[in-house]
């Protein structure tokens, strides 16, 4: 398992400061429709203690916590690759995995 930073996401990080990451998942329910999708949170270095039991995967000076849900939802991937998202406010996200969209109707 490696980790791949896009030159825009090695800059965030290095700007930031960031050493640790949290992969975990975002769930929304609409009607008929349950999405999951991947969520990248900064764990402060104060707070790293709560996450030593979880799956990491460490490269490129950075450590990616992997929540249970994650590891349920998407299993363990060979490669992460981070880039930076967002229009406004300019977040992580995980490049190489799409949302899973459910439909949860019989129609």
């Amino acid at each position: 398992m490696s980790i791949l930073l896009s030159e825009k996401s090695k800059e965030f990080v290095n700007k930031n400061n960031i050493s640790y990451l949290l992969i975990d998942i975002i769930f929304i329910e609409e009607p008929c429709t349950q999405i999951y999708d991947p969520k990248i949170e900064i764990i402060k270095n104060d707070d790293i203690e709560k996450f030593e039991n979880l799956e990491k995967v460490s490269g490129n000076k950075i450590t990616l916590y992997l929540s249970k849900q994650f590891i349920e939802i998407y299993g363990k991937l060979n490669e992460y690759q981070l880039d930076i998202g967002g229009f406004f406010k300019k977040v992580l996200i995980l490049k190489n995995i799409d949302p899973i969209i459910k439909n949860t109707c019989k129609i």
